[in-house]
């Protein structure tokens, strides 16, 4: 598969996980830097945020969650909300009208209530003739049984989408979907 289009994969993944696009900041330069950049200009959460902070607020949002019988509209969008969203890769997670988590629907999901994303960086860099990914962070995810785990991007693996012919979707490490030998991250796939 090219790499053009495992990016352009990996975008309708990041599009579908963040509820927006990808935000790509423009860089000008003849000198062969990038000529646009994930995130750029946006500190990383993995450095600047407080995952712990986060994994705070995401056991009270799992306890009210679970009391309205895991129905996120029941719930005020603040509740779905947490300060290190601000340090998201797409400008949508940034924005303080959207959810700063995943909360899926799709039945494959079963076991997972929610998670948080804004802790992963592609740091897709897009030059004249080739495009770049140096992946880095981890996934903050928080299972219908309570359990909270961190888990490292490169332990994310993906499967087939259900319904979306040539899409993926994420697995992680607590479902019964996961298996190690199961495809990585895009991102990973094609990092360099």
């Amino acid at each position: 598969m090219s790499k053009s289009r495992v990016f352009s994969i990996w975008s309708v993944l990041a599009i579908g996980l963040v509820v927006g696009g990808a935000a790509l900041t423009k860089s000008v330069s003849a000198t062969g830097a990038p000529i646009y950049e994930s995130g750029a200009g946006v500190p990383a959460a993995y450095d600047a945020g407080n995952w712990k902070q986060t994994a705070n607020l995401m056991v009270q949002t799992y306890q009210s969650y679970k009391k309205v019988g895991f129905d996120q509209y029941k719930l005020p969008l603040g509740t779905w909300q947490y300060p290190d969203q601000q340090y998201s890769e797409e400008a949508n997670g940034r924005l303080k009208q959207v959810t700063g988590y995943v909360i899926p629907t799709d039945p494959t999901y079963s076991e997972v209530a929610f998670w948080s994303q804004a802790y992963f960086r592609q740091n897709i860099k897009v030059y004249k003739d080739h495009t770049t990914a140096n992946p880095k962070g981890y996934f903050l995810v928080m299972y219908k049984d309570g359990v909270l785990e961190k888990v490292d991007a490169k332990d994310v693996r993906m499967i087939p989408h259900p319904t979306i012919p040539d899409g993926m979707i994420p697995v992680f490490p607590h479902m019964r979907q996961y298996d190690p030998d199961l495809p990585l991250l895009p991102a990973f796939q094609d990092a360099g």
